[in-house]
């Protein structure tokens, strides 16, 4: 190193402990959502890990930060890989590890990309922001498009068959950062192996059902469901049991609203309410509860995901979201069923309060939503579109976006029951493609059975 860059380093090592904190241990037990912390701690564990033989104080920081960092790289899911933050904050996340992790391992040996939520954190990418997905899914930023360089940045690196995949899939571009660093390659006899087509994320109550998902984005329906035990906290929305529908390439069931600031007046107000998702409300657009910020109660107002199956030709999941409207709504239960072949998805919400009241079934568009007939709405983007069709009583309204909201026009609407009262139900037949399914709703009433084109879906 030539005198002016040793000076500059010797300047920057005798300041940076005074700035240092005295214990990650406590730091993550009282704060153990700090995920810019956490980011911190992976930032100063590479810094340390490269000074080790020129600093003398570089052995402290070595081993305050990487031993910690190393057993809690993330506070936003399990070992499952989940990200309840959001696929947007888990791209950037995914650029920065691969980033950050290169020169650790290159230095120390330590492999974080081998750690087993680092692996399943590419598949769980993969089934959220696969190849040609038009926008991110839940939470912040969820309207901004996926940037597959830096996705495919962190999965190349990763040594598992389905990152391998996820990272053939995502064109040829790297990100250059990552060509900067120190050279570390998954091994070469690794054999890419695409996910299953449908997958749960405990952790996190997310589920994601595509319809095939080796197809391009051009031939590939994706369904994805969220109920999640993080609730509204931090970048996640007041979203529990809400759906988001891409087909072709195209958004159809759309998050509404667009971000501009974190804990924005008009965030509060609009992008992160559940009347701005494909959830429920009640009583004139009423939902679910939101902290400000990072209030820790977020986390209580919370959904969970329970039975979850998979089979070639039928998906399907429920969500339990009473929690998260607080003391409004005694249950809020919803039922999604994919059906592979046809191309369909089937809603079920049973909901119940202890005062009558409206409840609302909302959906968001790009564009074109328009009434076709009776309980019968179709949405188009450009050249793909789906239709929904209540089978429940209902009627249908447009509403408006408050004027505080950003963004561009968007097309909102819900169906809503005809009269107050403390127990609904909704059920929902959402085709993809607009195909004119014929449907038959029979069984019991306590064991109700649709087909679909023939096809037998208990609604149990």
């Amino acid at each position: 190193m030539p005198p002016p860059g040793r000076a500059g380093l010797a300047r920057w090592s005798g300041a940076a402990p005074s700035s240092t904190p005295a214990s990650p241990a406590t730091t993550a037990g009282q704060y153990p959502f700090n995920s810019h912390g956490s980011t911190n701690y992976g930032m100063l564990s590479a810094i340390a890990t490269l000074a080790l033989d020129r600093i003398p104080a570089a052995e402290t920081w070595f081993d305050y930060a990487l031993r910690g960092y190393a057993n809690a790289i993330s506070p936003w899911g399990g070992a499952d890989g989940g990200f309840a933050n959001g696929t947007a904050y888990g791209e950037y996340s995914a650029a920065g590890y691969a980033q950050t992790w290169l020169p650790i391992a290159a230095a120390s040996g330590v492999n974080l990309f081998a750690k087993p939520w680092s692996i399943n954190f590419a598949q769980f990418m993969a089934h959220f922001d696969p190849a040609g997905a038009p926008t991110h899914v839940f939470g912040d930023e969820h309207e901004i498009a996926p940037v597959p360089y830096l996705l495919k940045s962190y999965a190349q690196l990763v040594p598992s068959p389905v990152a391998a995949w996820y990272a053939q899939t995502l064109g040829e571009r790297v990100n250059a950062l990552t060509g900067l660093q120190a050279p570390l390659t998954a091994p070469g006899s690794i054999v890419p192996t695409p996910p299953a087509d449908a997958a749960h994320y405990p952790s996190i109550g997310w589920v994601a059902m595509h319809s095939k998902i080796t197809d391009p984005a051009a031939r590939r329906t994706s369904v994805y469901f969220k109920s999640s035990p993080y609730g509204s906290y931090n970048h996640s929305h007041a979203d529990q049991n809400s759906l988001v529908i891409h087909s072709g390439g195209r958004p159809l069931l759309i998050e509404a609203g667009k971000g501009d600031t974190f804990g924005s007046v008009q965030a509060a107000a609009w992008y992160r309410q559940t009347r701005a998702h494909n959830a429920v409300t009640y009583d004139g657009g009423l939902g679910q509860k939101l902290g400000v910020n990072d209030d820790p109660q977020s986390l209580g107002w919370n959904g969970a995901i329970s039975d979850f199956r998979t089979t070639p030709t039928l998906d399907s999941a429920s969500g339990s979201a009473a929690a998260a409207y607080g003391s409004a709504i005694g249950s809020a239960v919803r039922r999604v069923w994919y059906l592979r072949g046809k191309d369909v998805v089937v809603v079920r919400d049973k909901l119940s309060s202890a005062v009558a009241r409206i409840f609302e079934w909302n959906m968001h568009a790009v564009s074109n939503m328009d009434l076709t007939g009776d309980r019968m709405v179709r949405i188009v983007n450009q050249d793909r579109s789906l239709c929904l069709r209540s089978l429940t009583p209902a009627a249908f309204a447009h509403f408006d976006a408050p004027a505080v909201a950003a963004g561009p026009k968007q097309v909102h609407g819900a169906f809503q029951t005809l009269a107050p009262a403390r127990s609904a139900e909704f059920l929902v037949v959402i085709d993809i493609g607009c195909n004119n399914r014929a449907l038959v709703l029979g069984g019991s009433r306590d064991a109700p059975l649709l087909s679909v084109d023939g096809q037998q879906v208990p609604l149990d």
